[in-house]
């Protein structure tokens, strides 16, 4: 999966649980502050090394 696509997943997962546990919230804020530090792109590097050091085969979407 392209680097951009799991970082889409990692953002699409973060806002439907962010919007579930804290649904008042302004999310849109967050993810832009989460975006300005990286910080999607470091979980998806970091979901991405736990695939290649376990061998994990299940989809993204799932794992996320």
């Amino acid at each position: 999966m392209p680097e951009e696509d799991k970082k889409s997943v990692v953002i699409d997962t973060f806002m439907a649980n962010a919007d579930k546990y804290y649904p008042d919230s302004d999310i849109g804020s967050l993810i832009s502050k989460y975006e300005e530090d990286n910080r999607f792109d470091d979980v998806a590097r970091e979901i991405t090394q736990g695939y290649k050091e376990t061998g994990l085969r299940k989809p993204y979407q799932v794992v996320c």
